[in-house]
């Protein structure tokens, strides 16, 4: 028995604390699908389903195929892959904020066990998260933290409560199953290290009145069920026997060296991971001879691989979310011995969870769009999204050349029609590396067609006379130029537009009448692949205004834009202007009215369609309509006109007498004066 540090308990055991935490968590967990290797994960998922076998080789290059690797992830992949066929991207994200809040509601009802109060017990969580926050995207490595999280809790729960040796069936099974999920490394050290401690702690400490020590006799379950742990790792496929893999990232080798989460933490970065380090430090420390080891050995390992490699943050929140669990109740039982301090120490709790709440919401909701802000689906800032579609969609043939970070979503949505060249693992792959560095050695890849998106890599297919045939922000398709690929050059080649490009450089290039044909059409193929709000309104813009490029061509454009950005009302104005143009009333209302449901403040859509309902004899809805447009822009004189005609057409005199009027006070020369004054004179003799 551990002793009673129910004096950290408040008189009230409202759930409230751990509700609002994890809802903070669960809110924070709400951005795009934005981790390169996810996609890998799910595309080695989808094969293992469709083949009805585990892959543990490469399959979907054509640089490394058939080269094996240990697939420590294969059941988290299968299972990734069917949340994402099933429920799509937000599934994925939906599973993510389980996982998370499942990890926090854990430690939070240990916390609660091990005596900590409902509001330090949350916030001991909510701490642990925000120092690792970033390590939560959706892969894998969420079943680690999970497992881990659930591990630790076991080990730590039967100390407390050593006679309850039916806690240990559990560890074998959920080692075996890390070992499927992920790779049970993490659980490994963590295991192997407790029982180290416990051990030490049995033979060299009498007693300890604030951490009790484990009867021999429980002990020696926990060395069983411990060995048989082991043994059964052992002997599994995917068990210690393949963890070479993980000694790799303690070698000073390429993936580490070129992959920022296995660079070092440095003192600058992560303030919330050395703040967590130097509280759970302090809390060991603080019982001084009564130090737990076991805590305090537990913790180096851990601790030693977050400052060696950024990546390890994760694990270490979670281990020091159970040790801060394990000391703190007898550390805030000497704090807060008087009433007065346990209400000061309430009052800290309540700012902290406050201020948090609060942070969360600003940090999710205001500018600058970051990695983690509001959203859902999958990041098209991320990943070749467009250069994917227009791959497929152009029919590109022939081997394939991809940077390094692209390769998952290629594998994912171009195999097995297309292999890719090269996916982030540099222990499996090094075709990459050969290829930017060895010049020598390209020839032999029989590269026709690159996905990139670095500009040294542009700087070096450029140099070898490859030719730019569609461009996104994340990246860019290059075809070699020779003779097969002649019709597609000449039908996607790229001479003037960039989607970095700004407004203002777009509209000075469109006043070329020489340019703005293929300018224009370079924009659609753009927008043809990809969503791009401000592109397309750019698009319309460009095809509304000018007078050299027949209507049709411009609907074509459009239209060509249209499937991903069906949502942008400019597109939906100038197609339904543009048919109108055309004589073809049916479409040019449907565009307007879309155009108008989606910015009823459109005031072009709105004009076009007030004009079309007086064509068609619809008087009183177009009035409504020009009505509508002046109460905004009083002084729109071709609106004051259109206003001024359907009044006369209805009888009322005297209302399209003010706007006729209208319209010569604010255009006494414009288009319409000639007419408006016929008008008026029409009017004033009727009189």
């Amino acid at each position: 028995m551990i002793p009673n540090h129910s004096s950290t308990q408040s008189s009230c055991c409202s759930p409230l604390p751990i509700i609002l935490t994890l809802a903070v968590i669960g809110f924070m967990g709400i951005f795009p699908i934005q981790d390169f290797d996810i996609f890998w994960h799910l595309a080695n998922g989808r094969a293992m389903v469709e083949q009805g076998a585990i892959i543990n080789q490469e399959i979907f290059s054509f640089t490394a195929a058939g080269k094996h690797f240990s697939n420590h992830a294969w059941l988290a992949q299968i299972l990734l892959f069917l949340i994402f066929k099933t429920l799509g991207a937000n599934g994925l994200i939906a599973a993510k904020i389980l996982i998370t809040t499942a990890i926090g509601l854990c430690l939070y009802l240990f916390s609660r066990r091990q005596g900590l109060s409902p509001l330090p017990a949350a916030l001991v969580w909510l701490l642990a998260f925000a120092a690792s926050h970033f390590r939560y995207v959706v892969r894998p490595e969420l079943f680690s933290s999970l497992f881990l999280a659930i591990t630790g809790v076991l080990l730590f729960s039967y100390r407390t409560k050593p006679h309850n040796s039916k806690l240990l069936i559990f560890l074998p099974i959920i080692m075996g199953f890390w070992d499927f999920m992920h790779g049970a490394l993490y659980g490994t050290i963590f295991l192997t290290v407790f029982l180290g401690a416990e051990t030490i702690r049995s033979l060299l400490t009498k007693n300890n009145t604030t951490f009790p020590l484990i009867p021999k006799k429980h002990l020696s379950t926990l060395w069983l069920w411990a060995s048989v742990t082991i043994i059964l790792m052992a002997l599994s496929p995917y068990g210690l026997r393949t963890y070479d893999i993980f000694l790799e990232f303690m070698n000073q080798n390429l993936m580490t060296s070129m992959t920022a989460e296995f660079q070092p933490t440095s003192l600058g970065e992560k303030p919330l991971f050395w703040g967590l380090l130097i509280l759970t430090s302090t809390s060991i420390l603080a019982a001084g001879r009564n130090l737990d080891l076991t805590s305090l050995t537990v913790l180096i390992p851990f601790a030693g691989m977050a400052i060696r490699y950024v990546r390890g943050i994760g694990p270490f929140s979670i281990v020091a979310a159970v040790i801060l669990a394990v000391n703190l109740p007898p550390l805030l039982t000497a704090l807060t011995s008087a009433p007065t301090n346990k209400k000061r120490q309430s009052i800290i709790g309540i700012i902290i969870l406050t201020g948090a709440i609060l942070f969360a919401v600003y940090y999710k909701l205001s500018p600058p769009l970051r990695y983690d802000s509001l959203g859902l689906g999958i990041s098209a800032e991320n990943f070749p999204v467009g250069s994917t579609r227009f791959i497929k969609s152009a029919n590109l043939s022939g081997n394939m050349y991809n940077t390094d970070r692209y390769g998952g979503y290629l594998a994912y949505y171009l195999y097995p029609e297309r292999k890719i060249f090269h996916y982030n693992h540099h222990m499996l792959f090094d075709a990459l590396e050969r290829y930017v560095h060895e010049p020598e050695t390209r020839a032999q890849w029989q590269i026709n067609y690159a996905i990139i998106g670095r500009s040294d890599e542009w700087d070096m297919f450029s140099k070898e006379g490859f030719i730019p045939i569609y461009w996104e922000p994340t990246g860019a398709v290059l075809i070699r130029n020779s003779g097969e690929n002649r019709a597609l050059i000449d039908r996607y080649r790229i001479r003037y537009f960039s989607p970095l490009m700004p407004r203002d450089e777009f509209m000075r290039l469109a006043q070329n009448p020489m340019i703005l044909p293929t300018l224009a059409r370079e924009t659609s193929d753009y927008l043809a692949q990809r969503h791009d709000q401000e592109k397309t309104k750019i698009l319309a813009e460009l095809l509304i205004k000018q007078s050299s490029m027949p209507a049709t061509a411009s609907i074509e454009l459009l239209s060509r834009a249209e499937g991903y950005n069906n949502d942008s009302p400019e597109l939906a104005s100038t197609l339904g202007t543009l048919y109108y143009r055309q004589g073809v009333p049916e479409k040019a209302s449907q565009y307007l009215r879309t155009a108008l449901a989606l910015d009823k403040n459109l005031v072009e859509a709105r004009f076009s369609l007030a004009y079309l309902l007086y064509d068609q004899h619809k008087f009183e809805e177009a009035v409504t309509h020009f009505t509508q447009i002046l109460a905004t822009n009083p002084r729109h004189p071709d609106t004051m006109y259109g206003l001024g005609l359907c009044n006369y057409q209805l009888g009322r005199k005297q209302e399209a007498a003010r706007a006729f009027q209208g319209y010569l006070t604010l255009a006494p020369d414009g288009p319409w004066a000639e007419k408006s004054r016929n008008f008026l004179v029409t009017i004033q003799l009727g009189s």
